[in-house]
C-alpha cells in the first residue's frame, strides 16, 4: 500500500513540476463539480433454493438515501502537457462519508505525435468492443459480471502508458505500450506489459493487441470496427492460452487454448418527423467464451453452492472459497450470452429519455432487464428511475439470486 502511494506520489510531483515548467499563463483550467442526491428503493423476492436467501427476508424493503459528489480538477498545457485530479465522496445516513481518489495522472507530448502518461487513469485506448470488452486485457481480466443493478465499476489503475503515431504514406499507424503497477510487485521483471497497435482504413479501423503478464503464456487479441451511415458494426476478440473459468470451480481442464469474442452493431435514428421522440438507439450484441462453464457445469455448480450447508465454520469457509471464487457476479460464467438495447432521446420534446436493456444467457436462459427513465427540464437537474429484475429457472445464473427489482430516485445537479 505503501508502495503504491509512493507511485501516485511521484505522478502528483511529476505534474507540478512539468505544470510548471510550461509557460505562465499557458494553462487553461477547468473546474467541473457535481453533486447527486438519491433516494433509492430494494425489493426482493426471495427464492427459496438460493442460499442467499440465508441473509435476506422475503419481501424485504428499504428506502434510504444517499449522497454522491465528483470534483474534477483539469488542466492542458500549450506546451503539451495535460492532466487531471479526480475525487468522489459518497455517503448515506447510516454510514460516514468516505472519499475516493478516482484519477490523478498527468501526460506529456513530445516529439512528431508522441507522449507519456502515467498515475492513476483509465485506459480507455484499449476497450474496443461494445456492452463486452474480451480484448481489455489492460484494465480486467473478467469484466463482464454484472453486480445489482450498476455493474462492474472500472477504477482507476496505477500505470504508465506510451502512445505514439507512426506515419506509412497515406496511412497512420498508433502505437501504445503500458505497464499496470500491481500492488505488492516485487521487482520489475514482474510487471505486465501490453502493447496495441491500429489504424484506420476508412471505414474499416482494425486493432492488434498483445499481453506479456508473469507466470502466464502471452494474449493475443483483435478488433475491428466498420463506420456506416447511421450506425456501426464491430468485433472484439481474444485467444488465450491460460487456466479457464470452469478450472477455478474444478469442473474443467487446469490449462488449455481458449477464445473470446464479442460481435455486434448498433444503429442511431432520426425519428423526429414521428412527434414521439427526437432520436432512437439500437443495440444488439453476442458474446462467446468457450473458456467458461457449459449449461450443465453451471447447473452442478449452482446446485452444489445452494446445498452447501453453513451450520459448522468448515461447511462455512467452504461456502465462502466457492462464492468468493464466483464474486456474486452475474452473467459473466456461462459460454454463451446476448444482449439488446434501446434508448428514446426527447420523448415528445420534453426533456425525457428512455433506456431498456436485456441480457440473456443463452445457454440456460437466464435474464437480466435494466431500465432507467429519466427528466431533466432545461438541462438544470435529472430526476432518474431505474429498475433491475433478474429471472431464470433451476440451476441458472439468475436462479442463485433473489428474484430482485431495485428502484432509485436520483436528483442531480452540475456546475
Amino acid at each position: 500500500m505503501k508502495r503504491r502511494l509512493a507511485h501516485i506520489a511521484l505522478a502528483f510531483a511529476c505534474a507540478l513540476a512539468l505544470g510548471a515548467a510550461a509557460p505562465l499563463g499557458a494553462e487553461q483550467i477547468k473546474i467541473l463539480q457535481g453533486m447527486d442526491f438519491s433516494l433509492g428503493g430494494n425489493e426482493f423476492q426471495a427464492n427459496g433454493s438460493s442460499p442467499f436467501t440465508r441473509t435476506q427476508v422475503s419481501a424485504n424493503w428499504s428506502l434510504y438515501p444517499s449522497l454522491d459528489a465528483d470534483y474534477n480538477l483539469r488542466f492542458q498545457g500549450e506546451a503539451g502537457v495535460s492532466g487531471q485530479l479526480a475525487a468522489s465522496i459518497q455517503g448515506a445516513t447510516s454510514t460516514s462519508l468516505a472519499a475516493e481518489l478516482d484519477q490523478a495522472w498527468v501526460r506529456a507530448a513530445f516529439g512528431e505525435g508522441w507522449g507519456i502518461a502515467f498515475g492513476r487513469r483509465n485506459l480507455k485506448d484499449w476497450k474496443d468492443g461494445g456492452y463486452w470488452n474480451p480484448s481489455d486485457i489492460v484494465n480486467n481480466y473478467l469484466p463482464w459480471g454484472i453486480v445489482g443493478a450498476s455493474g462492474v465499476q472500472i477504477p482507476g489503475k496505477d500505470s504508465i502508458e506510451l502512445l505514439g503515431l507512426l506515419p506509412f504514406t497515406d496511412l497512420n499507424v498508433d502505437l501504445n505500450a503500458a505497464t499496470v503497477l500491481p500492488p505488492g510487485i516485487d521487482s520489475p521483471a514482474s510487471l505486465p506489459f501490453y502493447f496495441t497497435a491500429g489504424s484506420i482504413f476508412e471505414p474499416f479501423e482494425l486493432r492488434l493487441k498483445a499481453a506479456f503478464q508473469s507466470g502466464r503464456l502471452p494474449y493475443v487479441g483483435a478488433s475491428a470496427h466498420v463506420t456506416l451511415r447511421s450506425g456501426s458494426l464491430y468485433a472484439d476478440g481474444l485467444w488465450l492460452q491460460d487456466q479457464p473459468i470452469a478450472a477455478a470451480f474444478g469442473l474443467g481442464p487446469s490449462t488449455g487454448s481458449w477464445f473470446r469474442y464479442c460481435a455486434g452493431a448498433q444503429w442511431n435514428i432520426d425519428i423526429s418527423q414521428s412527434r414521439l421522440a427526437q432520436s432512437l438507439f439500437l443495440q444488439a450484441e453476442y458474446l462467446r467464451q468457450d473458456d467458461a462453464l457449459d449449461a450443465s457445469q453451471m447447473s452442478g455448480f449452482f446446485d452444489a453452492l445452494a446445498a452447501m450447508p453453513l451450520a459448522n465454520a468448515s461447511d462455512g469457509a467452504a461456502y465462502g472459497a466457492a462464492a468468493k471464487i464466483w464474486n456474486s457476479r452475474f452473467f459473466a460464467l456461462g459460454r454463451d450470452y446476448l444482449y439488446a438495447a434501446f434508448y428514446l432521446g426527447e420523448i415528445a420534446n420534453a426533456h425525457i429519455g428512455l433506456f431498456e436493456s436485456c441480457v440473456l444467457n443463452i445457454d440456460d436462459l437466464s435474464f437480466g432487464l435494466m431500465s432507467s427513465l429519466a427528466w431533466s427540464p432545461r438541462n438544470l437537474f435529472s430526476i432518474s428511475f431505474s429498475a433491475s429484475n433478474y429471472g431464470g429457472r433451476a440451476g441458472g445464473e439468475a436462479f442463485m439470486l433473489p428474484y430482485a427489482a431495485q428502484y432509485t430516485l436520483t436528483l442531480s445537479r452540475s456546475f
